[in-house]
């Protein structure tokens, strides 16, 4: 039987924080620590809930993140039950205010974490990384401990859409670009699952161009990087025509499919569309094959990682 991977800390948090949880768990990674984190360890299509349970003796603490949106489904009875398993095993349970959270006071917490003593991102002082550090690992870190961390050393795994050039030049890797318009979570929604599959991304503004490139040269030297293509559809721009008004995807985006599709072949790109009553899909792409999902591209989880198996990008 295989041995688990041992995480430092289980991460629980109301998905409308997800992107101040995310940076924060990167922080966290930089400094050495394994956070467990449901969108680079659940496989899609399971609940979180259950892999508390099986992760309770492979982790040393829990971090309970509370932002502006409040407290979140984890104080639900099954949550709180699963939490009171943890205090039993004696870990830590670390209650995390978000900087964005504006208006908490310890009465306003859960119960089971009512007396425990807080990490405050609002503040500065306490440094609340260094505190979080300590809190999960009993060993309280110096500011001079975390200077590293502020330097942008990427390797292929961390580098989450920007792009490692040495790894580019030898030819190490494969790299998926991602087109998208102006909805960000969709986008940090699918760079998060490739990353799951541990498949590394591009995403153009991540990238830095290379002296005075215009836009077409940077895309082109990114693009010509990669083996496939997900191209995301969200309502990002509003259309008048003929006396109709409804949404529809940026225009670049058919360029760049278009790019893709003489570049690689139709079988190298994946269309994700995201369904929605005031919009419409580009009629020149009506007849192609997509995959179609309402609120999040984790929905049709199950069926990217089918796509990347055909395009031979997992195994």
């Amino acid at each position: 039987m295989p041995k688990q991977k041992k995480f430092d800390v289980f991460i629980c948090y109301n998905s409308k924080d997800r992107d101040e949880v995310i940076k924060i768990a990167e922080d966290l990674k930089k400094l050495g620590l394994n956070p467990w984190i449901d969108i680079w360890n659940l496989r899609p299509g399971f609940p979180w809930l259950p892999e508390l349970g099986n992760q309770i003796e492979n982790i040393k603490a829990v971090a309970v993140f509370i932002g502006q949106n409040g407290i979140g489904p984890w104080q639900t009875k099954e949550i709180v039950n699963a939490l009171t398993k943890v205090k039993q095993y004696q870990y830590p349970i670390i209650p995390v205010i978000l900087e964005k959270c504006e208006d908490i006071s310890k009465e306003n917490l859960p119960p089971f974490l009512f007396d425990n003593h807080w990490v405050d991102y609002r503040v500065s002082n306490p440094d609340p990384m260094v505190m979080l550090h300590y809190g999960i690992t009993g060993k309280k870190k110096t500011n001079n401990d975390r200077q590293p961390f502020h330097k942008e050393q990427f390797t292929e795994d961390e580098s989450f859409g920007r792009v490692n050039h040495e790894v580019i030049d030898k030819g190490k890797s494969k790299y998926v670009f991602i087109i998208h318009g102006r909805n960000e979570a969709r986008r940090l929604e699918l760079k998060d699952l490739l990353h799951y599959f541990h498949i590394q991304s591009i995403v153009l503004q991540d990238n830095v161009g290379k002296g005075c490139q215009t836009l077409i040269d940077k895309f082109e030297y990114y693009a010509n990087q990669c083996d496939f293509a997900f191209a995301i559809f969200t309502s990002d721009d509003n259309v008048k025509n003929n006396g109709e008004e409804y949404l529809q995807a940026c225009p670049n985006i058919c360029f760049e499919i278009g790019w893709f599709y003489a570049k690689l072949g139709k079988g190298k790109i994946c269309i994700l569309y995201q369904q929605d009553a005031d919009s419409r899909l580009l009629s020149d792409l009506q007849g192609v094959s997509r995959l179609e999902f309402k609120s999040n591209i984790r929905e049709v989880g199950i069926d990217i990682e089918k796509v990347l198996h055909a395009a031979g990008l997992i195994s």
